[in-house]
């Protein structure tokens, strides 16, 4: 909670105020969210699982994910929320969002995680907290008078905000 405030200041010229609703009780919530995330199953996770982590090959079949150093177990929902959250835009996110869930849920099923569709979807609403989380951190731990720690807090947050929105 101590990054909130710093970074609803930092965005304030370009998040509409009425987008902060959403988090308006977090702070009195985020226990119950992340005890709800951390009973359901788990298996391994990125933990920043974002397109800039991912090196394409000219194969379109091949993709080398990069920047493991926060890799650990969780549920999988984790690593998709913040994926679908931070690498499309929210207009594309919701346009997508339905049929990348059920491919991502059948590619663990593929890879033999045993996870249910049904862990992953109760997750997903929640584990859409992280992305705000690690933009709250942005003005606390980079030089906040740098634009591009301006525009990459501003989109983190509109991005987390409306996929906090969109799933209750």
């Amino acid at each position: 909670s101590k990054g909130l405030e710093p970074l609803r200041q930092l965005t304030e010229e370009t998040i509409d105020p009425a987008s902060w609703l959403v988090v308006e009780d977090l702070p009195a919530r985020i226990d119950d969210v992340l005890c709800r995330l951390a009973r359901l199953p788990s298996t391994l996770i990125h933990s920043d699982l974002r397109a800039d982590n991912l090196l394409f090959a000219r194969d379109p079949d091949e993709a080398v994910l990069i920047d493991w150093q926060g890799a650990g177990l969780g549920p999988p929902s984790w690593d998709l929320a913040y994926f679908l959250s931070q690498s499309l835009d929210v207009a594309m996110r919701r346009q997508h969002e339905g049929e990348l869930i059920e491919y991502y849920c059948e590619e663990l099923a593929r890879f033999g995680a045993d996870v249910s569709r049904d862990a992953i979807v109760e997750g997903y609403g929640d584990a859409m907290v992280f992305g705000l989380v690690v933009a709250c951190s942005l003005p606390l731990v980079a030089d906040a008078r740098q634009p591009r720690v301006r525009d990459l807090a501003t989109v983190m947050a509109q991005r987390a905000l409306a996929g906090m929105a969109d799933h209750g």
